[in-house]
């Protein structure tokens, strides 16, 4: 990170971004990059659960949000709340190729005679469970719990009230309760 951009808000690095001396331009764009790619990758694998298209969607956000600044098209709210947006777009355009959208109804249940107090185990049904989420519901409580968005920038991200999305986070979770439900009742007696 270059020390003299890194305490500069995002407003103040898409300045320096929209820089004609493309040294300051490239700078301001190695800091912004630096700022918010752990959690657009995170937010892309999250989405795709696949390690290499993760990989591809989050460099062709980074390309995208750098044209979209450059044609002087302007985000409303913040920074990371545009370039996430530009991921989720992407990410539902890579979904929509590969019809890759699985609806909760079509659980699985795992048989009693497995064992499941093994941490991997748990670790692996409760990402079953979040990848058996209807999109809808699968989005918001990503960027609430891996992402720890605020619900503002979840409504914002995803085009809906923040009521509604504290009311997806919520039965997000109701959904997964529901999934593990019989996984523990096998654990507990």
């Amino acid at each position: 990170m270059n020390p003299e951009l890194q305490n500069l808000s995002d407003i103040e690095l898409l300045d320096f971004l929209k820089s004609e001396d493309k040294s300051i331009s490239d700078a301001a764009f190695r800091e912004i990059y630096n700022k918010y790619a752990s959690r657009v990758h995170s937010y892309c694998y999250k989405i795709l659960k696949d390690r290499q298209k993760a990989e591809d969607i989050f460099q062709e956000t980074f390309i995208k949000f750098y044209n979209n600044v450059q044609a002087e098209r302007l985000m409303n709210g913040g920074l990371i709340g545009f370039i996430i947006t530009i991921a989720r777009n992407l990410c539902l355009n890579e979904k929509r190729n590969i019809q890759d959208i699985v609806s909760f109804n079509s659980v699985m249940y795992y048989q009693k005679s497995e064992i499941y107090n093994n941490f991997e185990d748990t670790k692996k049904y409760i990402q079953d469970a979040i990848n058996k989420l209807e999109f809808a519901y699968k989005e918001p409580l990503v960027l609430r719990l891996y992402d720890g968005m605020e619900y503002s920038e979840i409504a914002e991200i995803c085009g809906i009230s923040e009521l509604n999305a504290r009311k997806r986070v919520f039965r997000a979770k109701q959904k997964i309760k529901e999934y593990l439900k019989p996984i523990y009742i096998e654990l507990f007696n």
